[in-house]
């Protein structure tokens, strides 16, 4: 498993009217493009594989948010600013073992398996590889 690079300032959400996104409260300090789940307080914090409530993904934070502001959280539809040029298109994005990222592969065992989305190409000359955010409510599973 490997972490996807993210470049925050790159992150942007594409074809906007066909997307779903969902304002939200920040638990803590949360950068564009970062997995976040939501805690027990109903706010946003990280996501990530090493427990089963913070590998509840809910979706990727739009843009940067402080402690107690409103953050918007895609759960549907397209969004660039990773690094993606290594998978292969349809290639499926995991909840990383790294609280806010992504992976290429599911983690350690013991830690818990969620597909966030996968990689499909931005309708460009060069089909740039942008990730497909499909967040569902399905289960995590543990990694054996």
């Amino acid at each position: 498993m490997a972490d996807i690079v993210r470049t925050k300032e790159n992150v942007a959400l594409l074809q906007v009217h066909q997307v779903e996104v969902y304002s939200l409260v920040a638990g803590e300090y949360i950068e564009a493009g970062q997995l976040v789940c939501i805690n027990s307080s109903g706010k946003v914090v990280k996501a990530d594989a090493g427990a089963l409530a913070t590998a509840r993904a809910a979706g990727f934070a739009t843009a940067n948010a402080n402690i107690n502001e409103g953050v918007s959280v895609l759960r549907r539809g397209m969004l660039e600013g990773f690094t993606l040029t290594s998978l292969a298109y349809n290639a499926l994005v995991y909840v990383s073992d790294t609280a806010g990222a992504v992976a290429d592969a599911p983690g350690a065992s013991g830690t818990y398996r969620k597909v966030v989305g996968s990689v499909w190409a931005k309708s460009d000359p060069t089909k740039t590889k942008v990730l497909m955010v499909d967040i569902d409510i399905v289960e995590p599973v543990v990694v054996s």
